[in-house]
This record gives C-alpha cells, structure tokens and sequence, in this order.
C-alpha cells in the first residue's frame, strides 16, 4: 500500500526545535522517537487518529552540507541515526552548551531502532517548512486533545 508515512516541518534551530518540545511537553503531548539523523535532528509525535509529525532541524548550516552527509559515508556506518534526550539537550542549552556540539552526531552512538512506521508501511514523507506559529496550532486544545 502507498501513502504518506508523515510530514515534517522544519525549525530554524535547535533551540527553537527544543524549546516548543518544552511548550508541547507541558500540555502532556510527548515525542515517540527523538533521534538525531546526523544531517537532521528530529521529534516524532502522533496524533490520536495516527497521524505521524516529524519536527526537525537541520544539524548543518548550509543545505549542502547536509546533503553532503546524506551521500557522504558516514550516514552507512549509521544510517538511521542515535536517539537522545531532548529534555537533556534543551538543560544543555538552557546551561550554555553549543548547538553545534549537541547536533554532531556521536560516531559511538548505536543505531537507533526505527519507532512508529504507521504499521510499518513505507510512504512518501511530505516536508516543508512552517513559522513557528503554525506548529503551535498543533497543540491547540480544539484541535489536538489532550
């Protein structure tokens, strides 16, 4: 069966990423996967009707970076990418730590095994990029209860 797997959308950086996490967490709304991709960092949550939403940002400055390591060979020693805390990140920043030192994806780390799938079927993902005030609108109660 063909369909979409999720969308995403795309936060300007990592702070922004973690600090509506914060936002989404205090109204009970808990990512089911936080992993970092290398290219990518990315919270996966879903809807009560399945819906899947990837929200994510980009671990490189330039586009072309990222996609230097998407076909670079450092994605097939780890092609799916390590989990993290994202509770963990957002103190880390919160205490001073770099973007750019949370985002680089640990060569130790192991693979991480791959959550949600919507029953594990494969579909076309649909990304693009949102402001921030569009993915407020997710947590709103009238439309996503809690």
């Amino acid at each position: 069966m063909i369909g979409v797997d999720h969308v995403a959308w795309e936060y300007g950086s990592i702070r922004d990423l973690l600090e509506n996490y914060a936002e989404l967490k205090s109204a009970d709304i808990e990512p089911y996967w936080a992993v970092n991709h290398g290219m990518s960092a990315s919270l996966y949550y879903a809807d009560p009707d399945g819906n899947q939403m990837e929200l994510t940002v980009d671990c490189f400055a330039e586009k072309a970076d990222c996609s230097a390591y998407f076909k670079g060979d450092a994605i097939g020693a780890n092609p799916v990418g390590a989990e993290y805390d994202p509770g963990e990140w957002l103190a880390q920043l919160r205490a001073g730590a770099s973007e750019a030192d949370l985002l680089a994806i640990d060569p130790a780390a192991g693979v991480s095994p791959i959550r949600g799938g919507n029953d594990g079927r494969a579909g076309a993902m649909i990304a693009f990029a949102a402001p921030s005030a569009i993915i407020h609108d997710i947590h709103h109660p009238n439309t996503w209860p809690v």
